[in-house]
């Protein structure tokens, strides 16, 4: 389970209030189920797809895709900007937990288990 928050604030009158802005740039991602949050701050998105834990993480450098690395041995692309977060790709090949992963140019992908 992948959870995606927000570190934009915005103030509406005397509250505080956490919003996603435009860009994804300014986003936190977490792979722990009982991540710390403060009081009213909810997850904008929750990225559900993994068969086990996900270890790594890493966004492409333009803020619109997410890799992730599980211990199901497969990696997942997820589309950031267009799909509001869905799985566009599984890549399975890997015997071992997938430990790593690096976007490497726009259209390769590097991992390592």
């Amino acid at each position: 389970l992948i959870k995606q928050w927000s570190l934009r604030e915005e103030s509406s009158g005397q509250s505080r209030r956490m919003s996603m802005g435009g860009r994804t740039s300014r986003m936190l991602f977490s792979g722990r189920e009982n991540t710390a949050k403060r009081a009213g701050q909810e997850a904008v998105n929750v990225l559900a797809g993994h068969g086990g834990r996900v270890i790594c993480l890493e966004t492409a450098w333009h803020a619109d895709r997410l890799l992730s690395g599980a211990a199901d041995l497969t990696m997942k692309l997820w589309d950031l900007a267009s799909s509001g977060g869905q799985c566009i790709q599984t890549m399975h090949g890997h015997t071992g937990w997938v430990t790593s992963n690096h976007f490497w140019g726009r259209n390769t992908v590097i991992s390592a288990s």
